[in-house]
């Protein structure tokens, strides 16, 4: 049976229909100057890969080669929730373990839960996706994705020595629950007098929960520096009662709850964090030897020089070129991230990247997925004073407005990042 449309409906359809080709006409077009840099993009500037990147080869990883002879890769990205972010970011972390001899992944996540989770990786011990569901303090981490980085770190770690094996550690510092159990543990079993010191006053850390809580009672900062100093004066004894590196990780849980009270009273709390976790950083490249290197996993604005005082831009003035920056970008997609209202969910981005962005260049390239070298562009192309020049990129955070334009950054991209790494479009990372 035909079905007549009344005439104002069918005059409503047109303007929709109108509307939705003006919207996707609005996509802005490229400018002269933008164009022979796509170009340029399209004729071998632009590493490209595939969208499924745990079953990238070897041979396509090779592009990225320069990453190897780095002793600390730092991998960025550009939401905290996209499987793509995340699968890259696992399958560079072994092309580098498997042909340039990375040791450690360190983590933003707080040094004392990562301990669970080196544990498993070495050992086997514990039931993973519990182990992520209880001890992981952040939604964050509790995916799927990470949990396949975890199983390939302990499927590589199987049947090694001790000394081959590779390790997972956080080197964040907001957290105080957990390095108290830990403390004491050891205490108990190798310091019983510092034991009986300290139990009161460490579990009272544990049970406040907040570090805001402890900022303006001196006994807690004092305690732990009394700590610091009976581990470093007995710390013959306490080594032979169980290892170096057991010595060296009660030092590290008591700093980072140090760390964790200074950030909560910082005027500045995210530089004060950003300047301790480079601190971490370092150290934990000293405690797997100065000689090796290590891969560290956190978001776009800690990895890179978005500042002059963040974590990227600390290790890249201590390091130069032997810390490597790689930022992560996209165009379109979906990713978990907090709404206004703090809660956790997916979140869409559909609109095309505004004009004066690096994303509208990259999201007109041939390649829809593909790497980007910023440090090695010809000489003779237009790249090199592009990249010299401040541009806006897209980088969302913890929390999504619900507007893309308020998460673009205007920064001199070349200065903050080595390498860019593009994904077109995005799916959200999958919770356990």
């Amino acid at each position: 049976m035909v079905r007549f449309i009344p005439l104002h409906w069918s005059i409503l359809l047109v303007i929709i229909a109108a509307g939705c080709h003006q919207e996707e006409a609005q996509e802005p077009a490229l400018t002269t100057k933008q164009q022979a840099l796509v170009a340029e993009l399209n004729t071998g500037l632009a590493l490209p890969f595939s969208n499924h990147p745990l079953t990238l080869s070897d041979d396509a990883l090779s592009t990225l080669n320069e990453l190897g002879r780095a002793s600390i890769v730092g991998l960025g990205e550009a939401t905290h929730g996209s499987k793509e972010f995340f699968e890259i970011k696992h399958r560079l972390f072994r092309y580098l373990v498997e042909n340039f001899g990375h040791r450690a992944f360190g983590f933003e996540c707080d040094f004392a839960e990562s301990l669970y989770f080196d544990t498993y990786v070495t050992t086997g011990a514990g039931d993973l996706t519990q182990l992520m569901r209880t001890k992981m303090h952040f939604w964050i981490w509790k995916t799927t994705e990470v949990r396949a980085l975890l199983e390939w770190m302990r499927q590589y770690n199987a049947g090694k020595t001790e000394e081959d094996q590779i390790h997972f550690y956080g080197f964040d510092c907001q957290q105080i629950d957990q390095q108290p159990p830990l403390l004491l543990a050891y205490f108990e079993k190798n310091a019983p007098a510092l034991y009986q010191r300290t139990k009161s006053i460490l579990t009272s850390i544990q049970t406040t929960m907040r570090a805001e809580s402890l900022t303006h009672e001196p006994k807690y900062l004092d305690s732990l520096a009394s700590i610091q100093t009976y581990l470093d004066e007995h710390k013959a004894p306490l080594i032979q009662a169980s290892s170096v590196q057991e010595w060296q990780i009660m030092k590290q849980l008591v700093t980072t709850l140090e760390q964790a009270i200074h950030v909560a009273g910082a005027s500045d709390r995210n530089l004060e964090r950003d300047r301790y976790m480079a601190d971490n950083v370092r150290w934990l490249q000293q405690m797997m030897g100065d000689a090796s290197k290590i891969s560290i996993w956190a978001h776009n604005y800690h990895i890179g020089n978005f500042f002059q005082r963040t974590t990227g831009a600390y290790l890249k003035a201590d390091l130069h070129d032997a810390y490597q920056r790689v930022g992560f970008t996209f165009s379109t997609g979906a990713f978990m991230a907090a709404s206004s209202d703090g809660n956790v969910r997916t979140q869409m981005i559909q609109k095309a990247p505004i004009e004066s962005s690096i994303n509208h260049l990259l999201h007109n390239a041939q390649s829809k997925n593909f790497a980007l070298p910023l440090k090695n562009t010809p000489p003779n192309s237009g790249w090199p004073e592009f990249l010299a020049g401040t541009n806006s990129i897209l980088s969302v955070g913890v929390t999504y407005t619900g507007d893309p334009v308020d998460h673009y950054y205007f920064l001199p991209i070349g200065q903050t990042f080595d390498w860019l790494i593009y994904f077109d479009e995005v799916r959200a990372s999958e919770p356990l």
